[in-house]
């Protein structure tokens, strides 16, 4: 069973692009690390990490599903702010771009 240390030894060495502030900050690196967000080791560490701290609630099948679906620093919730982030850079993108146009007209 790989224990939560090993899994962070492992991300900490695939750290090359993230800013050394960022080595507890699960969320940049997953931002910013080898892989990014499909980084089955950051995955890992996400969700080692909330069971650590998080032990007393996170004892049963129900327990987790619910942590994981609305707990702020959850997997899910890491990806989904993410993802979210990222359309709608991409939707201002394309605003901004429509609006310089029209200016231009």
């Amino acid at each position: 069973m790989t224990t939560y240390a090993n899994t962070m030894r492992d991300l900490y060495l695939q750290m090359h692009y993230c800013h050394s502030s960022d080595r507890d900050n699960l969320l940049a690196f997953g931002e910013c690390g080898a892989k990014a967000f499909d980084n089955q080791d950051w995955q890992k560490a996400v969700q080692m990490k909330l069971a650590i701290e998080n032990w007393s609630v996170f004892q049963t099948e129900a327990d987790r599903f619910c942590m994981n679906a609305f707990h702020p620093k959850s997997l899910n919730n890491y990806l989904r702010s993410y993802y979210e982030f990222n359309r709608f850079k991409k939707a201002s993108s394309a605003v901004m771009l429509t609006a310089g146009i029209i200016l231009l007209l």
